[in-house]
């Protein structure tokens, strides 16, 4: 929508730390050549965002217009089950166990890198 000039809706109240599949295959990888550790680790980025912010931080990567994405609010919109608001997750651990935590810039760089690749393969 955004490349046709249209307007999205992105959740200003719903905070995540999302991590690109690439970043977090490589932390999988890293973890099966160096043993993994017992228990829950959480995998997120190094910051967290709100949809909208992730969202605008996107249109701007990819040459769109930040300003075609609106601030919406979850409660505003029904959905079959039921959404939190807040899905960041503690990744603290990593570095305790000599990971890098993914950078969200870097991973959305990554991901553009990985979106325009495939178009010339």
């Amino acid at each position: 929508k955004l490349s046709a000039g249209e307007a999205i809706n992105g959740f200003g109240d719903v905070i995540v730390n999302p991590v690109y599949t690439a970043q977090l295959g490589k932390i999988f990888l890293e973890f099966a050549q160096t043993g993994l550790p017992s228990g829950i680790l959480h995998i997120g980025c190094d910051e967290v965002a709100s949809k909208h912010e992730l969202l605008v931080r996107f249109a701007s990567l990819f040459g769109f217009n930040p300003d075609l994405v609106r601030k919406a609010k979850i409660a505003d919109h029904s959905f079959l089950a039921k959404r939190p608001k807040n899905t960041s997750l503690a990744v603290r651990l990593l570095s305790r166990y000599g990971m890098k935590v993914p950078s969200l810039q870097e991973g959305l760089e990554a991901f553009k890198q990985d979106f325009l690749a495939r178009d010339t393969e």
